[in-house]
């Protein structure tokens, strides 16, 4: 008979067998793995139902650069990998091919997700076009949206980013920590090398918090 601790076992061998190779790490003993990009993350979440047994597929990127510094979630509700399905365990048997197809396609995503976000200058157009075109968490893309254009050198985008961050009705905590802390950097603008420092050190902070070394950043 099954335990629960068999489809646990079956994810974690998938998911070190597509993921390892490709550099991603786990987090623990979790579900969750990630791919180390210096001042960001690609998250890979098996993430289970609470319903049944089994997993979904979620892989999307997690930027450094922000307030928040304990979050191992994806910084944007997109990340849904729909092709994954849910995966739902019946046996091992069953259970063991489709997972190895999903891990799989965990990996392609991250591989995919590395070369859409391949230089600053592209993280920095496609952060401008989400924060355009998305409405899920979008503080946080405005955010990030701002920070990146900043660092990419485009200073009157970043400061019309920062400017609609100013302007977020901001109800939660984490979303006054966004506008202050994009407030702070807003005024270094127009010092270059003061603004990079401080978003260095953010980056940096929150690696230590996280267990990663300090010594990976490079924008």
């Amino acid at each position: 008979m099954a335990t629960p601790a068999d489809h646990n076992r079956l994810i974690a061998q998938a998911a070190k067998t597509a993921l390892a190779p490709i550099g991603c790490r786990r987090k623990g003993r979790s579900r969750l793995w990630y791919l180390d990009r210096g001042y960001w993350l690609i998250l890979i979440e098996f993430q289970p139902s609470s319903f049944s047994k089994g997993s979904y597929l979620n892989v999307g990127p997690q930027w450094l650069w922000g307030p928040e510094d304990s979050l191992w979630v994806s910084d944007d509700d997109d990340n849904r990998v729909q092709e994954a399905g849910f995966i739902d365990f019946e046996n091992s048997d069953q259970f063991k091919p489709l997972i190895t197809r999903v891990a799989d396609l965990a990996a392609q995503e991250a591989l995919r997700i590395t070369d859409e976000f391949k230089s600053l200058d592209a993280i920095a157009h496609r952060l401008s076009m989400h924060a355009t075109q998305r409405r899920i968490r979008l503080i946080r893309t405005i955010y990030s949206a701002a920070v990146a254009t900043g660092l990419a050198g485009d200073i009157a985008q970043s400061g019309e980013f920062f400017q609609r961050l100013r302007q977020w009705p901001a109800q939660f905590d984490w979303e006054k920590a966004h506008q202050r802390e994009g407030a702070r950097l807003a005024s270094l603008l127009s010092t270059p090398d003061v603004y990079r420092a401080e978003i260095f050190n953010t980056v940096n902070r929150n690696r230590e918090l996280k267990g990663l070394p300090t010594s990976a950043v490079h924008f």
